[in-house]
């Protein structure tokens, strides 16, 4: 599923007070819901959020969020792709250090990994208080009640489908734009896809249910939704109705007051031409649709169980681009997926030149435990990565193409707010224009602030690019991407010696010289077996006391029976560092193994915006900022625009998932600054005896 319409709901939550009864404002508590994943998690998360204040939480504000102030904490979760599950266990890691100063703070983890990984998240995060899977949200308030009774992690994870979380109450991240599910699960039997483990077999909700959630919606003042599902143009099949999902979306139209009607996500072999009318003929149903290809050869299609092969893939695009000249089509695209070649992957650089997507969301393959995939033969990561990059090149240039025939267009958006702090600085708003393409609005002086939900015509006047960091939490406050001094204003101390050597002592002497002098310092353990718990054989692990006088991060993390990469804890390391600097504390980075503290060094010098695969050869490189894809406009009457049209001295590559934008302020510059190679260094090394 794509993950371009996908916004950060976190519903806010947050920790313990101390107190048995928590009364007035807080409620049952305060708490906060961080969302991993696609669209169908954002969504469950505003069941979830539904659910806690229907049963007497409270959501924290952003000033709670930030400062911690937090009772329970909720992680939904995602499952697709690997590295999704190495973010759950890292924001785990990120969530106990949260609890280590609130005790009382509560844990939940739900969504897709836990569905999958109930049993090791229990074992693995003791902290955690329960565990509910993706047919449980309605069971969260019981658990956590459970939880406090008993003292003890409780976990409950129902295979089979009781009620849609769709007819559980929602707090809605949006006021204009609603998601709606149309159906659970999926039929399919993708090779790749753990999807139908997690989520089951596919489940449709009656169209009347359906209509009448979107004109509650209405009613309560959005204007646009969109329809979700793990393959929306299979709805129906179930009731032998192979022309239900156009039927539902021809009665879209006839809702007084919705302007506009998206969905997401549609399967090649299903997409039929009575969608294809429907969409086309249909007034508020918006041209723009996510096509998943995966690949272009159709060897690599039967091995992944792909019912279509690239012939009808383009076949059906004409089809559409002849009905909606104007639709804006993104994909999805596997590379190195077991046993491909050479020949394989330049059939899918065919497809995509002739297919001309507006954006692809590009992934290396990554294998999932339970599905067909993960036991055949992998390909080589050197191969694959050299594979990307080509592909990734090749679908930069294109879209790049696809922006600039914006230039000159006016076009309708739908304000939607703020993208970030600079929005205010330079008197600018946000939306997406019919399309889907994000849009940044530069708002004249003394001309009236559009407010949201209003639409706007503007100009398209410019084409460039912009950085746009990740969030993660608990909050960091990096400085923005694309400012003067964009990287880190902590440098890290770096402590490298033999075992037994002294260097936690040595760490733990620093961090109070550091406080003498009115600096707060914590020690980032790099040492690999110091992660494992129980690991004590051959390692000086700090003691308790040791812990105690100076906090230490990523120690007694993992069980022994995992695995502990380089690349895992570098992106522990990142996001541990970050948060540190975040706070204004100086990382002390200790350890043994030489490529840990390097990796964990490469991992400090990124900036906020880093991208997911940082070189591992040097301790300084040069990052490459995560960026999203623009078109600058500005409102009637135009303001002039001061813009470079890149992220740097270099275009940087565009992230595995791209946002377009239209982005329009005046006088401002965008550029990206990573750290020099002279600006961090150990600094201290410990000697060995």
């Amino acid at each position: 599923m794509n993950e371009d319409m996908m916004t950060e709901a976190e519903r806010a939550s947050i920790a313990a007070d101390g107190t048995d009864g928590l009364l007035g404002k807080r409620g049952k508590g305060v708490f906060h819901i961080h969302t991993l994943g696609c669209q169908m998690n954002v969504h469950d998360s505003e069941r979830i959020a539904g659910v806690l204040e229907a049963n007497g939480y409270v959501p924290a504000t952003e000033d709670q969020i930030n400062d911690n102030d937090l009772d329970l904490l909720v992680l939904n979760t995602c499952a697709v792709r690997e590295n999704a599950a190495e973010r759950m266990y890292g924001t785990i890691g990120r969530f106990n250090r949260v609890k280590l100063v609130r005790p009382n703070l509560q844990i939940a983890v739900g969504g897709c990994m836990a569905q999958l990984d109930r049993k090791k998240i229990a074992d693995t995060a003791p902290w955690v208080s329960a565990v509910f899977g993706t047919k449980n949200i309605e069971d969260l308030p019981k658990l956590l009640d459970q939880n406090r009774a008993t003292g003890k992690a409780q976990v409950q994870v129902t295979e089979q489908l009781r009620q849609f979380p769709s007819q559980l109450p929602a707090a809605r991240a949006s006021r204009i734009s609603s998601w709606v599910a149309i159906s659970v699960g999926c039929n399919n039997t993708c090779t790749f896809c753990i999807v139908p483990t997690t989520r089951g077999k596919e489940k449709d909700r009656r169209p009347g249910d359906i209509l009448d959630e979107i004109r509650q919606c209405v009613a309560d003042g959005a204007k646009e939704v969109t329809l979700l599902g793990q393959n929306v143009n299979s709805f129906g099949y179930g009731i032998g109705d192979r022309y239900a999902f156009s039927k539902l979306l021809r009665a879209c139209g006839t809702i007084d007051g919705l302007e506009r009607v998206r969905f997401t996500s549609p399967h090649p072999a299903a997409f039929t031409d009575d969608v294809i009318a429907a969409m086309a003929e249909t007034p508020n149903i918006m041209h723009q649709l996510h096509f998943p290809l995966q690949s272009g050869s159709d060897r690599i299609l039967r091995a992944m169980r792909r019912s279509y092969r690239s012939a009808k893939f383009l076949d059906i695009l004409g089809r559409i681009r002849a009905a909606m000249p104007d639709a804006q089509i993104s994909t999805d695209i596997i590379v190195g997926f077991p046993g491909e070649t050479e020949e394989d992957f330049q059939q899918t650089m065919d497809v995509v030149r002739q297919a001309r997507f507006s954006s692809a969301f590009t992934f290396i393959y990554s294998p999932r435990p339970g599905t067909p995939a993960a036991a055949m033969e992998q390909i080589p990561r050197d191969v694959v990565q050299d594979r990307f990059d080509r592909l990734v090149a090749l679908q930069e240039q294109i879209t790049e193409e696809n922006l600039a025939t914006f230039e000159g267009r006016d076009v309708e958006v739908m304000i939607t707010g703020k993208l970030g702090k600079k929005d205010t600085d330079t008197h600018r708003v946000t939306g997406r224009e019919k399309t889907g393409v994000l849009v940044h609005i530069g708002v004249p002086e003394g001309e009236p602030v559009p407010e949201i939900g209003d639409f706007v015509t503007a100009t398209v006047t410019h084409a460039g690019i912009i950085c746009l960091p990740t969030p993660t939490w608990p909050p960091a406050r990096p400085i923005p991407c694309g400012t003067e001094g964009a990287y880190m204003t902590q440098r890290v101390v770096s402590i490298v010696g033999p075992t037994a050597s002294g260097k936690t002592g040595l760490g733990i002497a620093i961090a109070r010289r550091l406080a003498e002098a009115g600096e707060r310092a914590e020690i980032v353990n790099a040492d690999a077996y110091q992660m494992y718990r129980g690991m004590d054989i051959g390692t000086a692990k700090p003691t308790a006391e040791e812990q105690a006088a100076v906090p230490h991060h990523l120690i007694d993390i993992i069980d022994p029976e995992d695995t502990m990469s380089v690349a895992r804890f570098q992106q522990l390391a990142r996001e541990t560092i970050a948060d540190l600097q975040s706070r204004g504390i100086r990382p002390i980075l200790v350890g043994g193994p030489t490529r840990h503290v390097a990796a964990g060094l490469c991992a400090s010098a990124a900036p906020a915006c880093t991208p997911e695969r940082p070189s591992m050869t040097s301790p300084s490189p040069a990052p490459i900022p995560t960026c999203a894809h623009v078109l600058r406009n500005a409102r009637k009457p135009r303001v002039p625009v001061l813009c470079s049209t890149s992220c740097g001295p270099k275009t940087p590559r565009p992230p595995r998932a791209w946002t377009h934008a239209i982005h329009a302020a005046p006088s401002v510059r965008w550029r990206s600054s990573s750290l020099p190679a002279n600006r961090i260094r150990p600094v201290c090394r410990a000697t060995g005896t």
